[in-house]
């Protein structure tokens, strides 16, 4: 079986065989290219050399068939990684007509199909992670661009704000200032209010007091003196016209 081989014994032709880049898909694929270029070796029978031959060729070409699946077929689809292994079966049944150089070629392509699932998707994971940053990196420089020009408009505003603030700041200083001198006219103007009113209130007191009962006492006088005061009259006027008539008197006798 070929999973028996001693590759201890195997030369490896690649340098490339034991890095981590190496791509044993790819030249495994180179391998089997090449290898239809060479003739079968030799056994005890020429009929059986050629069957064996024949199997070992189509095999290669099932192979070579199935290297060219996609990976990410490969690493998710458990049939093909199963025809992948039933093939592989079948080349160990002819380890004996593989070159040797194959020999440790296809038994690290087993490895790599019993672990492309496990790694494959891990390696995918971290790229669509990866891309998944890339798309969110992207997506914040939008963000940030349109961020900065929201920003540009929003200092626009607060600049505007400042200038009417201190426009307004000073308006008020100077209604302050007025209001300051309209508080003191106020409280002069009160002052002198207060003090119209005590005289006001003193002269309704002495009104009260004095002149109220006077003016009774005068209307009563005024009143009870009527009939007085037209007879006074009267005579005032008789006086007066007797005192006119003497003088004309006098005037008229004294010549």
């Amino acid at each position: 079986m070929l999973d028996r081989v001693d590759s201890s014994h195997v030369k490896i032709d690649s340098p490339h065989l034991e890095s981590d880049s190496w791509d044993p898909i790819s030249e495994l694929e180179s391998l089997l290219h090449d290898s239809y270029k060479l003739s079968p070796m030799c056994t005890d029978s020429t009929t059986v050399s050629v069957l064996q031959a024949s199997n070992v060729a189509a095999i290669f070409e099932n192979l070579e068939t199935l290297l060219e699946t996609p990976l990410e077929i490969l690493s998710s689809d458990d049939e093909v990684k199963q025809k992948f292994h039933q093939i592989l079966e079948q080349l160990g049944q002819f380890a004996n007509q593989i070159p040797i150089r194959l020999h440790h070629v296809i038994c690290k392509l087993r490895t790599f199909i019993e672990g492309v699932d496990v790694k494959f998707a891990s390696a995918q994971n971290t790229i669509q992670d990866y891309d998944q940053l890339l798309q969110s990196r992207s997506l914040i420089s939008k963000k940030l661009e349109s961020s900065k020009a929201r920003e540009s408009q929003i200092i626009s505003e607060i600049s505007r704000g400042k200038i009417q603030f201190e426009k307004i700041n000073s308006e008020i200083v100077e209604l302050e200032q007025k209001l300051s001198g309209l508080v003191e006219l106020r409280a002069k103007v009160k002052k002198e209010v207060e003090h119209f009113e005590v005289i006001n209130s003193n002269l309704k007191t002495e009104v009260a007091q004095h002149w109220l009962p006077e003016c009774k006492t005068v209307l009563i006088n005024l009143r009870d003196s009527e009939t007085s005061y037209k007879v006074a009259l009267s005579n005032k006027k008789k006086i007066e016209d007797e005192w006119v008539d003497l003088k004309k008197a006098f005037s008229a006798n004294k010549i």
